[in-house]
C-alpha cells in the first residue's frame, strides 16, 4: 500500500513494500479532493482521478520501494503488473497503474 499525506508538506511512503496482493493508495491528512490531486502531483506519484481510481506511475513506486525491499522485490512487482495487466488496471505505454484510493488518518 502507498500512503499519501496531503498536509502541509506532502508526502508519500511504500508501507508493507512486499506485500503484491494489494494495491491502494491511503490517503492521510484531509479529504479535500483538489489537496489530495495537488499532493499525487507534488510528490511525482501520479494522478488522482477520484477515491474511487488514481494512476500511479509504476516508476514512482520502484522509486519508494528503493532501499526498503531486497531484489527479489522486483520480481514480485514484475509479476503484481502481469496481473494488474490482465484485470486491464496497468497501462504498460503510459506506465501507471489503477489504485483505489481510502482514506486514513
Amino acid at each position: 500500500m502507498i500512503v499519501l499525506d496531503i498536509g502541509s508538506t506532502p508526502r508519500s511512503a511504500l508501507e508493507d513494500p512486499g506485500d503484491m496482493r494489494r494495491f491502494n493508495v491511503r490517503i492521510d491528512g484531509g479529504t479535500d479532493l483538489a489537496r489530495i490531486a495537488a499532493a499525487f502531483q507534488a510528490t511525482g506519484l501520479g494522478a488522482f482521478e477520484s477515491m474511487e481510481r488514481a494512476l500511479v506511475k509504476v516508476s514512482a513506486v520502484r522509486d519508494l520501494a528503493a532501499g526498503q525491499a531486497g531484489p527479489e522485490w522486483e520480481d514480485g512487482f514484475v509479476g503484481m503488473l502481469a496481473y494488474a495487466e490482465g484485470k486491464g488496471w496497468f497501462d504498460r505505454e503510459a506506465g501507471t497503474i489503477a489504485a483505489h484510493c481510502e482514506l486514513g488518518a
